[in-house]
């Protein structure tokens, strides 16, 4: 399973990493996924995310149009974890309601 913490371009900050790695206890990959319309800023609290990102072994995507798949940029690639599958079971039926869950297992097969 792979999570996405996702932010706005206004709404971004190291509390968002922090969520991140909160999310890697039930996932294989966690990223952290910014949008940045106006391109990768070149701030201290930036650089400080990304030693945060790998320090926790999470990713951290940026993209500037929604729609447009070439304007996301993996900066940094998450690690892979090895979750409880219990734990994963968890998250998700917590995370997802029981009308959705027999769809998505049907997606799956």
């Amino acid at each position: 399973m792979i999570t996405f913490e996702i932010k706005d371009a206004n709404e971004y900050g190291i509390e968002g990493v922090f969520e991140t790695a909160a999310h890697s206890v039930f996932a294989h990959k966690s990223y952290l996924a910014i949008y940045l319309p106006e391109g990768l800023p070149e701030s201290e609290e930036f650089k400080r995310m990304e030693r945060e990102c790998e320090r926790f072994g999470i990713g951290i995507i940026t993209f500037s149009k929604v729609s447009d798949w070439s304007s996301y940029e993996e900066l940094v690639p998450p690690d892979r974890k090895n979750p409880d599958p219990a734990d994963v079971n968890l998250f998700i039926s917590s995370q997802i309601n029981k009308e959705n869950q027999p769809r998505i297992q049907e997606l799956l097969r």
